[in-house]
Parts: C-alpha cells; structure tokens; sequence
C-alpha cells in the first residue's frame, strides 16, 4: 500500500524484521511488492507478492569478558542497544529515500535456549547465559536428578525444557555460591 502527499514522501506499510543473534543484532524493513504474471498457454493472470527489503541496521556486541574457556554470556542491555542503534540506522535510511513507514506485522528471532532472569519490574538480574555455554552440559545431570528424571540417552532423547532448567539451575547455584561461602565463614 503506497501513497504520497504534497511533500513527496511516500508512505509505505511495512514488515519488520528482528534477529537477536549471537554475536549481534539485525534489523530488516520491508514492503510487500504486488507482481502481475499471466499465463499465456492458460489464458490466466494472477497476481503474488515479494518481500522488497528497504532498509537494513545492524549492531554488533560482544561476550561478557574474563569467563572461563568456553563460557558464553552476554549483558542483555547489549542486545537492547544494538536494537535501538540499528532502527536508528533504518530511520535514516527512510529519511533518505524520503519514506514515512506504518510497521503492520513484526518478526522476532533470537538465539535459541537462551536465560535471561527478570526482577518482579523486568529488569535483567544479570548477564544472560548463552545456549552454546559448556557449562550447559555440565549441569543438565544435575538438573535431571534434581528433578528426579534420569539422564536421558543423546541429546535428542531429552525434553527441550531442560535448555532453559539447566540454565537457570547454573545461574541459582552461581548466585547462591557467594551467600554459602559467607555463611562457611561465620
């Protein structure tokens, strides 16, 4: 859908893209673009749409630095900021190309099996431990008999759930660790 208005900027309804990946963040905006075909041997027309892309951010961020081999976090308010900067990116990009957007549908992508702890007001409590952190590994045994479930066989034999158990169970014991050692030390 596309109209303009006697300061010629074109006015466009868009779709929204966002991946949250593991090392940064993209952005995508685009438009629906209506394609006529006809089909001479069948005497038809029709009419399809494609995505056409009109504006890209992206914004990189790093891991959470001085973690042991293999460990993987991140501070969630990078992702945030790497958000913010790339819509920055794709609004400046509209201003150019003198387009006034209305945003109809959004997708949301991220990494997978990732654990982000909140406050009761969605603060992040701290960094967020990342899907391919080793100590994942390590503390699905624990998390199983915790949970009084067993190990189970390969990885595909498991409940997907137990991603985000494990992580949360690894981010309990990380936070409590300091409050045993006070309390050994009374």
């Amino acid at each position: 859908m596309t109209s303009s208005s006697s300061n010629d900027v074109q006015r466009l309804s868009c779709h929204l893209g966002i991946d949250v990946g593991t090392q940064g963040l993209t952005a995508l905006l685009a438009t629906d673009e209506a394609v006529a075909s006809t089909d001479a041997t069948a005497n038809t027309s029709s009419k399809s749409f494609r995505m056409k892309v009109l504006a890209i951010g992206e914004a990189s961020y790093g891991f959470v630095p001085g973690l042991a081999k293999d460990c993987y976090e991140q501070n969630p308010q990078d992702w945030e900021d790497a958000l913010l900067k790339a819509l920055k990116q794709i609004q400046t990009k509209l201003v150019e190309k003198k387009l006034s957007v209305t945003v109809r549908a959004l997708c949301v992508t991220g990494q997978m099996h990732g654990c982000v702890m909140l406050d009761c007001n969605g603060n992040a409590l701290g960094t967020a431990r990342l899907w391919c952190d080793a100590r994942n590994q390590s503390e699905e045994a624990k998390s199983l008999r915790e949970l009084g479930l067993g190990c189970a066989e390969g990885r595909d034999a498991r409940p997907l759930s137990l991603d985000s158990i494990q992580q949360f169970h690894g981010v309990r014991r990380a936070a409590l660790e300091p409050l045993r050692h006070a309390s050994n030390q009374s």
